[in-house]
């Protein structure tokens, strides 16, 4: 459908052919009523829709035109005024022959459905195209002189008011100006005044500030762009060229922008700077205000803020780590006092425990040894009553060794069989470990060379790691020992092999801490490894633990051949 617009005004014609070619019209435009009828005459169009006040030839009279030609009297006519808006108006034009009387501005949508239903009517022959105009011609022109002159009157009035206020508002606009000029050319910033052409942004005026911010003169500066001011890229990599454009658009279309950029100056070198962009509208033209501000400054201090609080970071973090190692150390010297405390306070305790113990243990022997000579030496009475006096022997020694727990043993070194030490440990602890059903399997090696050391604290070795082998196996389980020679020869080892539970990983590195068990409340009191673990030092050997939990536990102890031990102790 081809639709031919009459107005005199430019942007009036835009806007109204930009929303119909939106909807599909295919559109013709004519300044006035004259050329509109050459048009029309050349190429009949669908509709008209046309303004009243326009020059050489207005609406009314290019409504009546249309309507008298023959050719042209059945298109649909559709009048679209602002300034003609009288009753009396619209019924002149309605006499004339037109389909609508519109006043402007209207609501698009209501437009559309206007010319929608004039372009129905028309298919249907149900518009209004009188063959003659509906009233004679004398009475039509005495009705088109008089709404002319009551609008000219009204223009003239107008005209003159407009006048009044613009001679006013040139006062006003000239006294802003002059104060604009002043705030303009003593701002502290640099600013530009820029416009856009169809190569770009233009600069068209900018204060003293510019010169002397980018180091050039007016001259210099009038003949450069945004872009010939700016890097080729920025520093995300895109293009200066490119980024203008886009900012420049968004400033004109009323959105403002601020973000920070890199200029040079006309020598090349780059600063910082911080720009701003917003719309300025001078007379009928827009144009863009540019703001750039110097950040170079700013940017150093905020660099050295940057920098000084990464130090103070690191400060932080390595005070940290060192507040934390001297915290664990701390914790771990107080349990080391604890712990020396506890060991400190059992060496006091010793004395006391001996004195009474081996007061009625001194009694006992004598007694059991004069009780087992009344008896036949291949008697199971001797033999019974040998075993107890071994035994009370034994407690007497322990008595003796938890005496001097706090202080340096003074028992005498000498040679001795590792076998022998296990089997007598054996012949009065491992009751218990039959009781639950353990079975013992001994692998001895045969032949091994002796070791020196002190009988009882060995026996005592071997007797803590088998009472904790029989709390961890349970019913029914298996317990190896075993005894040979160490890998580089010069050592004899004791392994202790259980199926018992395990011990944790976490644990095994405590486990010869003094007073650290992993056994229940009252069932242990965490010295036996601890003990054990000194001895086997005192006798220049290792002991070493393997464990896996739900699986069982490896005690191998090593202790270096009686020769070598002989010069460990010279």
């Amino acid at each position: 459908m081809n639709i031919l617009i009459v107005d005199d005004n430019d942007d009036s014609r835009k806007i109204l052919r930009k929303s119909l070619e939106h909807k599909g019209y295919t559109i013709e435009e004519a300044f006035n009523g004259i050329e509109a009828l050459r048009l029309a005459r050349k190429s009949s169009p669908d509709m008209i829709i046309s303004d009243i006040l326009m020059p050489e030839m207005d609406g009314f009279r290019l409504c009546r035109e249309t309507k008298a030609d023959k050719h042209l009297n059945k298109i649909p006519f559709i009048i679209y005024t602002a300034t003609y808006i009288d009753p009396k108006d619209e019924d002149l034009a309605m006499s004339l022959g037109a389909s609508r009387f519109i006043i402007k501005p209207a609501e698009t949508d209501d437009f559309m459905k206007t010319i929608h239903e004039v372009f129905h009517e028309y298919e249907e022959n149900r518009l209004n195209v009188p063959r003659m105009p509906l009233k004679d011609d004398t009475e039509l022109s005495r009705m088109y002189e008089k709404s002319v002159v009551k609008m000219l009157d009204e223009k003239i009035q107008e005209l003159e008011t407009e006048i009044k206020r613009r001679k006013e508002a040139e006062i006003v606009i000239k006294d802003s100006e002059e104060k604009y000029r002043t705030l303009f050319e003593a701002a502290g910033d640099a600013i530009f005044t820029v416009k856009m052409e169809e190569d770009g942004p233009r600069f068209v005026d900018f204060n003293r500030r510019v010169l002397d911010l980018f180091q050039c003169t007016r001259e210099e500066m009038m003949t450069k762009t945004p872009a010939d001011i700016s890097p080729l890229k920025q520093p995300d990599g895109r293009l200066s060229r490119e980024r203008i454009l886009e900012v420049a658009a968004a400033a004109l279309e009323g959105r403002p922008q601020f973000f920070e950029w890199i200029q040079n100056r006309m020598d090349g070198t780059p600063f910082p700077a911080e720009v701003s962009l917003s719309p300025v509208d001078i007379g009928n033209e827009r144009y863009i205000q540019v703001i750039v501000r110097d950040i170079t400054n700013r940017r150093k201090v905020e660099e050295s803020l940057i920098k000084a609080n990464e130090e103070i970071e690191a400060w932080n973090t390595e005070l940290e780590k060192r507040v934390k190692e001297q915290t664990e150390e701390l914790v771990r010297s107080q349990a080391k006092l604890i712990q020396s405390e506890k060991l400190s306070a059992m060496g006091h305790m010793a004395g006391g425990l001996a004195h009474e113990l081996n007061s009625p243990m001194a009694g006992l022997l004598p007694m059991l040894e004069k009780d087992m000579k009344r008896e036949e030496k291949d008697s199971e009475a001797y033999w019974e009553k040998s075993l107890m006096l071994k035994a009370c022997k034994h407690m007497a020694r322990i008595v003796r060794d938890f005496g001097s727990f706090s202080r340096e043993s003074k028992g005498e070194f000498c040679e001795l069989d590792l076998n022998e030490i296990i089997d007598d440990t054996l012949s009065f602890s491992a009751v218990k470990l039959r009781h639950k059903g353990i079975n013992i399997i001994k692998e001895y090696g045969d032949n091994l060379q002796k070791v020196q050391g002190e009988k009882t604290e060995l026996q005592q070795v071997v007797l803590n790691i088998i009472t904790n082998a029989c709390d961890a196996i349970p019913e029914g389980g298996k317990f190896t020992i075993k005894t040979g020679i160490a890998e580089d020869k010069n050592s004899l080892t004791m392994e202790f092999i259980d199926n018992g539970i395990g011990i944790e990983k976490e644990e095994l590195d405590k486990i010869f801490d003094p007073f650290f068990t992993t056994k229940e409340p009252g069932k242990g009191t965490g010295l036996g490894l601890s003990v054990s673990y000194g001895i086997i030092k005192k006798h220049g050997g290792e002991i070493l633990v393997k464990s896996e939990p739900g699986k069982g536990t490896g005690f191998t102890v090593l202790l270096p051949v009686a020769k070598l031990t002989e010069r460990h102790y010279k």
